[in-house]
């Protein structure tokens, strides 16, 4: 059943994440995407974002130790504050009704790690 089911819901995805690309590639320039992060995210914070696509490949993720129990260690460098950045921005698009598509870092539109289409 939930191959089947599978089949039919990635398509569906498939298509609103491709129809929001290509809205963004439209508004690219015009102040209403962006894909400077700070910018995501204070926009974000603001209730701006409309839709935010975000690289899916989780490089946040510093280092597993390997003596004893595997733990991950967060913010080994500065890096991580570019990751919070970024879920802060998707929480706050998310839970400000806004649409958050964690997708291959490949196909975040105008490549880096994240895109938004702003609301106005």
């Amino acid at each position: 059943l939930h191959a089947p089911a599978w089949r039919v819901a990635e398509a569906f995805f498939s298509r609103r994440v491709a129809a929001a690309r290509q809205r963004f590639e439209e508004l690219h320039g015009t102040g209403r995407a962006s894909n400077d992060p700070k910018e995501i995210e204070d926009a974000a914070a603001h209730g701006r974002v409309e839709t935010l696509f975000l690289a899916a490949e989780p490089w946040c993720w510093e280092s597993v130790s390997t003596d004893g129990p595997a733990v991950v260690q967060l913010g080994v460098d500065d890096a991580f504050a570019h990751c919070e950045l970024l879920d802060r921005a998707a929480t706050d698009t998310w839970s400000r009704g806004g649409h958050v598509h964690a997708i291959a870092a490949s196909a975040v539109p105008g490549g880096g790690d994240a895109a938004a289409i702003l609301r106005y």
